[in-house]
């Protein structure tokens, strides 16, 4: 990356008119975006076809037009294990009610989320991938979980708002890693 920095910046000494140094910040921006989109997949499986529209719960056949379940509620808790959040250009608020909860993906563009773990319940180590550009989160934990950030922070920051752990429970670990640019994450408990 060095190099190709360099490079940019030097091609008008090597090959003279040739300037693509004015083209820095669309090439880093236009890699970030590839990234962001392309450079998130652990690989591509044959599956993924059966899988794609998480709209719609294979269990359930009975939904009227809208394609709201008509035996549940549209709206409430999550009893899932895992968590998938994405928001660009706007807000997600999510209530986690799981006993067996497994971690997840956040990802946060311009956006934020707020995920509630009060009532949610983990065994051992957990992990939470947080992605974030110009974007914020805060995440709502029970004060006896202990919490490890392994985050990349580029001008931004993650802030523990609990207050000191007296009867932290050793075998409730949650680990939030990932890379927060220009952002935020606050982890609070009430």
């Amino acid at each position: 990356m060095p190099i190709a920095i360099g490079v940019l910046f030097l091609s008008n000494k090597i090959i003279p008119g040739m300037e693509l140094g004015r083209f820095f910040w669309p090439f880093l921006i236009i890699g970030l975006g590839t990234w962001l989109v392309f450079g998130r997949k652990k690989g591509f499986q044959a599956e993924d076809f059966t899988s794609w529209d998480k709209r719609v719960d294979p269990e359930i056949t009975d939904t009227n037009f809208t394609g709201e379940s008509q035996d549940r509620p549209a709206s409430g808790p999550l009893t899932e294990d895992k968590i998938e959040s994405v928001s660009i250009f706007g807000g997600v608020k999510k209530n986690i009610v799981s006993k067996n909860f497994q971690g997840g993906e956040i990802v946060n563009f311009f956006g934020g989320c707020e995920i509630n773990l009060m009532q949610a319940d983990i065994k051992g180590r957990v992990k939470i991938e947080v992605v974030q550009v110009f974007g914020g989160t805060k995440i709502i934990v029970p004060a006896n979980w202990t919490i490890h950030s392994e985050m990349v922070a580029i001008f931004g920051g993650i802030e523990d708002k609990r207050p000191p752990q007296l009867n932290a429970i050793p075998d409730k670990v949650l680990i939030i890693e990932g890379t927060s640019i220009f952002g935020g994450i606050d982890i609070k408990s009430f």
